[in-house]
C-alpha cells in the first residue's frame, strides 16, 4: 500500500511517498479518498474533472491540489478515483481528474492543513510528507 493512515488527536494523519511528484500527488489523492469513505451511486459513468493550479512550492501545490480535490467531493457529491496529470511541476500543475458519483462519504474533511506538511527527499531519492486532515 502506498501510503498509511497515522492516528492524531480530532484529525487524520496521512503518510504519503512516492519516487517522484506524481506519483506523491497520486497516491495523496487516493489516500484522502479512502479516509473520505465514499460509497459509489449505482450510476457507475465517469465524469472528467479538469484543475488547473500554482502555488509558491510543492508542499502548497499539494494541499491546495488536495483542498481543491476536497472542493470538488462536496459539491459535486463525487469521488475521484485517478488522476491524468497534463504538467505537474512544483509549482504548478494542469490535470484532469476521473470522477464517479457519490452516494455518502463515511467520514466528513473539513481541511486539509499545512500543519507538518513538508515535502522531503529521503537518501533514496523517495518523497514524502505527512499530510493533516481536519475532520
Amino acid at each position: 500500500m502506498p501510503y498509511r493512515i497515522l492516528g492524531h488527536t480530532a484529525d487524520i494523519r496521512l503518510s504519503v511517498e512516492g519516487k517522484d511528484l506524481e506519483e506523491l500527488f497520486r497516491d495523496a489523492l487516493k489516500g484522502m479518498v479512502f479516509i473520505a469513505g465514499p460509497r459509489e451511486s449505482d450510476d457507475l459513468k465517469e465524469t472528467n474533472r479538469k484543475i488547473k493550479l500554482s502555488a509558491a512550492d510543492r508542499t502548497a501545490l499539494l494541499v491546495d491540489f488536495l483542498n481543491e480535490v476536497l472542493f470538488g467531493m462536496e459539491k459535486n457529491f463525487e469521488f475521484y478515483r485517478d488522476i491524468e496529470f497534463e504538467k505537474l511541476s512544483p509549482t504548478g500543475m494542469r490535470a484532469i481528474l476521473k470522477a464517479r458519483p457519490a452516494v455518502r462519504f463515511e467520514r466528513d474533511i473539513k481541511a486539509v492543513t499545512y500543519h507538518e506538511a513538508d515535502i522531503v527527499e529521503n537518501e533514496n531519492g523517495v518523497l514524502a510528507t505527512t499530510i493533516i486532515f481536519d475532520i
